[in-house]
């Protein structure tokens, strides 16, 4: 898996600085976007939109969408060099949504340093987070493919960026609200819309370009989900219990009030007394060390960690299931199931 990833990283980073140059010219524009009428103005290119996305970028990241779109082309019997353009989409627009995000959240780090609204403020951050959503469909419009198979691209990416922001509603919402009475399925949901759906879409192009059918598709997307929700719980897990390779602020999702499966498990079972004291901390969007680590001793009492990994794993293996069913043995097909395994054991 290690080599895989060394081997195709470098080329899916260098694929994006191909299409998202950090300087432009007027016949850059008139070529790739169109023809404008007046004047446009070359410097907003570079501080409004690539110094932003550059500057969160660059600090790196799993790469893990662009990555597994590349290895199902791969294990589908495609050729690699084909696919490295389009499987830049998903990473591109999974940047502008942490941008998004991280406002939303009012986090303060993003892979170990300022998030980006900090050091370009909240207009530039919002406009350009919304910007990198849409540039890369000009990946599709620009592109050799057939009439469908960019109808076909363009549809997944607007139903899975509709899902993400679904997710991302109920889970402000019920942040916003301290709604603490949502149930397990209800943040499954959630987590399938917010955190599945980039995914699917890195996978579901591999799949289109390799005109796969409407059962392989259909499939793609049961794998996607579960992947993504175990992803997500890891993520829910190591927010409150990190490791030293861990690149947020620990304990956040507790300051605020974020509905997790442990917090899900915990107030489907605990005692009114012990809901009483979570529910407290969580409302107070508290930084005090000690409260969060008293809501961490909280959901270890009543095992809320262990089920939420346990649940994950249970997901993966599911996953291994259903790539066993469609993908023939080769070594491409063994590192995806290497990649399933590092998703509930990674550490970052």
């Amino acid at each position: 898996m290690k080599d895989y990833f060394k081997k195709t990283i470098p080329e899916i980073e260098k694929e994006v600085k191909l299409f998202f140059p950090e300087n432009i010219d007027n016949n850059w524009i008139k070529k790739n976007i169109g023809n404008f009428s007046y004047k446009f103005d070359l410097e907003v290119w570079q501080r409004a939109f690539s110094e932003p996305f550059y500057d969160l970028f660059n600090r790196g990241g799993k790469r893990m969408r662009p990555v597994l779109g590349c290895l199902l082309y791969d294990a589908l019997g495609g050729n690699f060099k084909d696919i490295y353009k389009f499987s830049i989409i998903s990473e591109i627009i999974h940047t502008g949504t942490l941008i998004i995000d991280d406002l939303e959240d009012n986090s303060e780090l993003r892979r170990g340093e300022k998030v980006i609204n900090k050091i370009y403020g909240q207009e530039i951050a919002i406009n350009s987070g919304i910007f990198i959503h849409f540039f890369p469909q000009l990946i599709i419009k620009n592109s050799n493919l057939s009439h469908f198979q960019k109808a076909a691209l363009y549809d997944v990416i607007a139903n899975e960026l509709t899902k993400v922001y679904l997710g991302q509603g109920m889970d402000i919402l019920w942040s916003k609200e301290k709604r603490f009475n949502v149930s397990i399925d209800e943040y499954l949901q959630m987590a399938a819309y917010k955190t599945s759906a980039l995914l699917n879409v890195a996978l579901k192009i591999s799949a289109i370009l390799s005109e796969a059918d409407e059962k392989f598709l259909r499939k793609i997307e049961t794998i996607s989900e579960k992947m993504g929700i175990a992803f997500q719980i890891q993520d829910d897990i190591l927010n409150l219990k990190p490791s030293a390779e861990w690149g947020k602020e620990t304990g956040e999702d507790i300051a605020e009030g974020k509905i997790t499966y442990m917090i899900c498990d915990f107030f489907s079972k605990a005692k009114d007394n012990d809901k009483e004291i979570l529910r407290n901390i969580l409302s107070s969007n508290t930084k005090d060390e000690s409260k969060i680590k008293k809501a961490i001793e909280i959901l270890e009492k009543y095992k809320s960690f262990k089920k939420a990994s346990k649940y994950a794993k249970k997901l993966i293996f599911e996953a291994k299931d259903d790539i066993d069913d469609i993908l023939e043995d080769s070594d491409y097909k063994r590192i995806f199931l290497e990649v399933l395994d590092y998703i509930v054991e990674r550490k970052k």
